[in-house]
């Protein structure tokens, strides 16, 4: 009952236009730029096994096309069972040691061993995204739910605090079971 009176009473107004989003969108274009954005797969080794990584790499110069194939019989590998799929990075989102030698990559190109703190590893760069800015129909969604949301917080706000002012609560300290001491009068005890 309280969300079905905040729906009809409080939200009912809240309406978001397309000319808020746009307007949103052009007052915000840095929010909605993105860096360069691989997407990569990875062969994974622990620290024991510094010569099999090599040797994989090796195997890889002569075959590339095994890539996949590897990826999924590395015991280290957290992710074989997606064939090595890591998932996309935007620069920065790497460790220093993997993003040097990643983002030098194009996509295909399968990099030399890296060493990293987790033991050895071998990536491939399958796709590539250079820096863009996104596009308003691909982010318009996103900003009509945050100005909603806003819309929506801005309101119950106002709605509690009218109700804040209109309501002078008094309270009846007798009818408590316990013995009632106001913030007021706690302060002021040493």
């Amino acid at each position: 009952l309280a969300q079905k009176f905040l729906d009809q009473r409080v939200y009912a107004g809240v309406v978001v236009t397309d000319a808020e989003v746009q307007q949103y969108y052009r007052d915000h274009l840095n929010d909605f730029r993105r860096g360069d954005e691989i997407s990569l797969s990875q062969i994974a080794f622990d620290k024991q096994h510094k010569e099999k990584a090599y040797a994989v790499r090796a195997e890889l110069k002569a075959a590339p096309e095994k890539f996949d194939q590897l990826a999924k019989q590395a015991p280290a590998s957290p992710d074989r069972s997606a064939v090595g799929e890591m998932g996309s990075f935007e620069r920065g989102a790497l460790p220093k040691e993997v993003e040097d030698v990643v983002f030098s990559l194009n996509p295909g190109e399968i990099s030399p061993v890296v060493e990293t703190p987790f033991g050895y590893h071998i990536f491939k760069v399958t796709k590539r995204k250079r820096q863009r800015l996104l596009a308003l129909s691909t982010v318009m969604a996103e900003i009509h739910d945050q100005l909603q949301s806003d819309k929506v917080e801005k309101a119950l706000s106002a709605f509690v605090s009218a109700l804040k002012s209109d309501l002078k609560p008094e309270i009846h300290t007798e009818n408590l079971f316990f013995s009632y001491k106001s913030p007021a009068v706690i302060e002021e005890t040493p």
